[in-house]
């Protein structure tokens, strides 16, 4: 994976083990992980996760 795709060897154990194991998806934050799988690695998806915050509600701080 590493000279396949040019990423540090760290990255390419990961994305290799995903692979291996078959895994749906495989999640990163690494733009350049992402920009050398183009998005897609032997037909998973390779992609940055989102986070899905709970709405904030308004503090009722009273008036002074």
């Amino acid at each position: 994976m590493a000279r396949r795709l040019g990423v540090k060897p760290a990255d390419a154990v990961h994305l290799g083990a995903a692979v291996r194991g078959k895994a749906d998806v495989f999640l990163t934050w690494d733009g350049h992980v992402l920009a050398k799988t183009g998005g897609e690695l032997d037909g998973m998806p390779v992609v940055e996760p989102y986070i899905v915050e709970p709405p904030q509600r308004e503090l009722d701080l009273g008036t002074t």
